[in-house]
């Protein structure tokens, strides 16, 4: 849940400063503002985090928090570079 608060503060950061959110649903929502944004986001996590856990998923949790580490550091890389 950490990493995609992470990763949603850098895509607004990132939306801001003239990207694009390559997610299609994700684009969508933030087009209706970020309180929604943020809002899809934690659901979606949440769901998928449940739904994971429920079928005894282990590694898929562990590799779907690798893959979220990942994309808080290319965030992070990217802001820095500016």
């Amino acid at each position: 849940m950490v990493l995609q608060i992470f990763d949603a503060v850098f895509t607004l950061i990132a939306v801001r400063g003239g990207a694009t959110e390559l997610n299609p649903l994700m684009r969508i929502a933030l087009e209706s503002g970020p309180a929604v944004f943020f809002a899809s986001k934690a659901f979606l996590c949440m769901a998928g985090t449940i739904a994971l856990y429920r079928v005894r998923a282990i590694k898929s949790l562990v590799g779907a928090c690798l893959v979220y580490a990942l994309v808080v550091l290319y965030h992070v890389v990217n802001l820095f570079q500016g």
